[in-house]
């Protein structure tokens, strides 16, 4: 099926486009490209329209791609981790005649945040306000997507619909769960092949081993440094964990120099204090990543053992956001869906109100979820420890059969995941929104 839609990139040719030479500053010296992700990938597998060399073909919709690495801040400058500066780059890089043909809405410029959720919408509000006045740009010369879901509230700060939303990451690991389960010879980036329990498999192993599993990946964040520090202390034979990498450095360098330090409880405080040089000590401390000599950047939707998931009942799931209070659902949230343990998760104030709002059930009689409706982080963050720690202390039969009353949830969100996620065109419906929400980009 063709496509109204035509999607433009400065680089010369498919073959560049797919070697990640594409947009952002591609046309100045220091030749740093912006990076391949959710959206450009979904273009290059379905049947859009794409031109090269910064072409806007005529009698068509067209949009400009720009994606980020860690937030929608990177287009301005902001943070410390900076794709590329745009006032700089595009502004600068581009002829005047392609910047009149945006002023005059010849196209758009789509930019996304999909891989990290945009935190400090505040800040990228007022950003992007001084940027629109600078540069003599109408708002609606763009459109925002993210994957975090309070980014829609700026429709009402700029009174038009130029932000939209996508829970990128509950698409991707229902369609992963598809790739796998359909596939007789695929292979994770860990170089062995997921296995998806089936619903028999699991109740047929009832008699298991560990009361929670817990899979950390990057572990420089706050939440996971304590819930590292945490396992070191407990040393408790009910739960198997991983943490692939060292913390920040900052944690040993100075503590009162960590974000918030001043607002953890004292025996939050003590915790990393004390135990900081145990987990570190450990580190790697691997699971189910073991055939794998690069634990950095290896692609996490489709890592799934099965040894892991039938010798334990419950996960830990520690999501990405956890301080600045986003609702982005990453991968780690779907991990145990598909394998169907029911979790507890270490994530943003009412993370689960608003998971719930996407149509899942979760587990609360079996865990006290009360920690979800605690807006203070720490607070939060003991409110689950504690939690976990009441679950560690109950009889083995007790927990096996809390895991047996509560599995009709898993089975009912797997099945919701698959239903509704899978196969589903996410990126076409917003292309489809933003569309409709312009006046004219026809020419």
């Amino acid at each position: 099926m063709g496509s109204i839609l035509n999607f433009i990139f400065s680089c010369k040719d498919k073959s560049e486009l797919e070697g990640g030479k594409y947009n952002g500053s591609y046309h100045t010296d220091k030749k740093k490209y912006f990076q391949r992700s959710a959206i450009l990938g979904y273009l290059l597998s379905n049947d859009y329209s794409i031109s090269f060399n910064d072409e806007i073909k005529s009698n068509q919709t067209n949009f400009y791609v720009l994606e980020c690495q860690s937030s929608l801040l990177d287009l301005l400058g902001v943070g410390n981790q900076t794709e590329f500066d745009f006032s700089n780059s595009i502004i600068g890089s581009f002829s005047k005649s392609f910047i009149d043909n945006l002023r005059n809405k010849k196209f758009k410029i789509i930019v996304s945040s999909i891989s990290e959720p945009t935190s400090h919408i505040s800040i990228l509000e007022k950003q992007l306000k001084l940027f629109f006045e600078e540069y003599n740009l109408p708002a609606d010369c763009f459109s925002f997507i993210d994957s975090n879901r309070d980014i829609v509230q700026l429709n009402k700060k700029f009174g038009k619909t130029i932000f939209y939303y996508t829970p990128h990451f509950i698409y991707d690991g229902a369609d992963s769960f598809l790739n796998i389960v359909n596939s007789t010879d695929y292979k994770n980036d860990l170089n062995y092949k997921s296995e998806i329990l089936t619903k028999s498999e699991l109740l047929k192993n009832e008699d298991r081993d560990y009361y929670f599993l817990s899979l950390n990946r990057s572990n420089w964040k706050i939440h996971r440094t304590i819930l590292g520090c945490y396992f070191t202390k407990i040393k408790s034979d009910k739960i198997q964990w991983s943490y692939l990498n060292k913390p920040s450095q900052k944690y040993k360098d100075r503590f009162e120099n960590l974000d918030y330090f001043s607002e953890w409880p004292i025996n939050q405080q003590n915790l990393v204090k004390n135990h900081i040089g145990d987990l570190e000590s450990l580190i790697p401390k691997q699971l189910d990543t073991t055939k794998s000599e690069d634990l950095t950047s290896f692609k996490t939707t489709d890592t799934f053992s099965k040894e892991l998931t039938t010798n334990s009942y419950f996960q830990i799931v520690t999501e990405s956001p956890f301080l600045n209070n986003e609702i982005f659902f990453s991968e780690k949230i779907v991990k145990p869906i598909i394998m169907m343990q029911p979790f507890i998760l270490v994530s943003s104030y009412n993370m689960l109100k608003n998971f719930k709002q996407l149509g899942f059930k979760t587990f609360n009689g079996l865990f006290d979820e009360e920690y979800d409706s605690i807006e203070d982080n720490f607070k939060r963050l003991q409110f689950i420890l504690d939690d976990i720690d009441r679950i560690c202390k109950l009889p083995h039969d007790e927990v096996k059969n809390l895991y047996k009353m509560y599995f009709d949830i898993c089975i009912y969100n797997r099945e919701h995941l698959i239903k509704n996620f899978s196969n589903k065109d996410s990126y076409r419906e917003i292309f489809s929104q933003i569309n409709k929400n312009i006046n004219t980009l026809l020419i």
